[in-house]
């Protein structure tokens, strides 16, 4: 719990600073202030209220979505949460919008729906085109279901792409 609570401090923390001046509201505010202090229910109490008042808020909906189970939130509220997220997040966060897809693909592939998940994997790659883990974890299926050209593509753009 501690070390799943930390990686999600870093992560919302880390959200950009555009952020801060557009859609960082009171309500989050003190969500991201109740989560540093381990209080998710506090905390999704903040965001409910910011997503009732401001429901096109999509930082709103990404912090949510990011604290899941930890403040016992259902997979497929989690699931909900991400794409409306990302429906509502500027397009110039990309980051975050890539953080999004991957929760979406982790639920997608935890439900064995490969299929889904491997469009949303290749949203992250298109997102975010100098990081190895979005190449690794698509690779990845794409072996598990014995698409090897696909994979051989997969290299050749990570090749292309990575430092």
């Amino acid at each position: 719990m501690k070390k799943t609570l930390t990686i999600l401090l870093v992560g919302l923390f880390s959200l950009p600073l555009a952020a801060q001046s557009t859609g960082y509201t009171y309500n989050i505010q003190r969500a991201l202030e109740a989560i540093q202090y381990g209080e998710m229910e506090t905390a999704t109490d903040y965001l409910s209220q910011e997503i009732n008042t401001n429901p096109q808020n999509g930082y709103a909906y990404a912090i949510a979505s990011m604290l899941g189970e930890e403040a016992g939130i259902t997979r497929n509220g989690q699931l909900n949460l991400a794409l409306t997220a990302n429906k509502y997040l500027p397009r110039n966060e990309r980051k975050l919008i890539a953080r999004m897809e991957d929760i979406i693909a982790d639920i997608y592939l935890d439900a064995q729906d490969t299929a889904t998940a491997l469009i949303h994997l290749s949203n992250i790659v298109v997102l975010q085109k100098n990081e190895e883990e979005s190449y690794i974890k698509l690779s990845n299926i794409l072996s598990e279901q014995g698409k090897i050209v696909e994979q051989e593509e997969l290299a050749n753009q990570a090749k292309k792409n990575l430092p």
